[in-house]
């Protein structure tokens, strides 16, 4: 590298626009990912588990869990609450569904 040129890492125009064309493109695929796994009952019964039992979107924490408890289970809350935001925004009908077969009937 010459040293009239500047840092590689340096932010250019082009380089911005390079990296919000990646992250659209990275959150299309994570949609059309999200969207493939909601069209199958088994991919909906996957992210159920994920979210509801692994993650407890729907419990309440019990401050009995002590603090660490509380901080650990917000935590797991907080990937559940992520992935029900995705499953929400890329295929709602979908989401409805998965309610419909895993948490309403119980």
């Amino acid at each position: 590298m010459d040293e009239d040129e500047g840092p590689e890492t340096e932010d250019t125009p082009e380089r911005a626009e390079s990296a919000k064309r990646r992250q659209k493109r990275v959150a299309e695929d994570r949609q059309r990912a999200m969207r493939e796994l909601m069209a199958t009952k088994h991919g909906r019964e996957l992210l159920s588990f994920w979210m509801h039992d692994m993650c407890g979107v729907y419990k309440p924490v019990n401050a009995a869990y002590g603090t660490e408890g509380v901080h650990f289970y917000q935590g797991a809350r907080s990937v559940g609450l992520t992935i029900r935001e995705l499953a929400l925004q890329s295929a709602p009908d979908q989401y409805m569904v998965l309610l419909a077969e895993n948490v309403i009937k119980g």
